[in-house]
């Protein structure tokens, strides 16, 4: 379910959301997490939210009519994947990532599709090239 960030906060709590999203960001990427604040500003700002019902979430922007996802907060590992395959057969929601190499082939075994296009971004003052994958 696709709902504003804001509607989240008030069903979930942005801090547990937090501190899921930095267990699985330190798993692959140790320090390189929003701090609570930073997150929290940023998830209920123009966000919207992509939902398990036990909570996992898949947050982002529309740009262009397209659910660009930015972060994600697992409750569990199982209750990711299950969102995320959720997603990725979703035909009334168009969604883009932009992630690096090591995540693209896990997406694509869970349904997503590769466009084969890569962007450059700034992360943490370097420059990190990102694949685009969309349902």
């Amino acid at each position: 379910m696709l709902i504003r960030s804001k509607e989240y906060a008030k069903l979930f709590e942005i801090s547990i959301a937090w501190r899921n999203y930095a267990k699985a960001m330190n798993k692959r990427r140790p320090g390189s997490e929003l701090n609570h604040n930073a997150f929290g500003k940023h998830v209920t700002r123009y966000t919207y939210a992509y939902i398990s019902i036990n909570g996992s979430a898949l947050f982002g922007e529309f740009k262009n009519e397209i659910f660009c996802v930015s972060h994600f907060s697992p409750v569990s590992n199982r209750d990711m994947v299950n969102l995320l395959t959720k997603l990725s057969k979703d035909r009334s929601i168009k969604a883009l990532f932009a992630v690096t190499e090591d995540l693209v082939l896990m997406l694509q075994k869970i349904g997503f599709v590769n466009l084969n296009q890569t962007i450059e971004t700034y992360f943490r003052g370097e420059i990190t090239t990102k694949f685009l994958l969309t349902n």
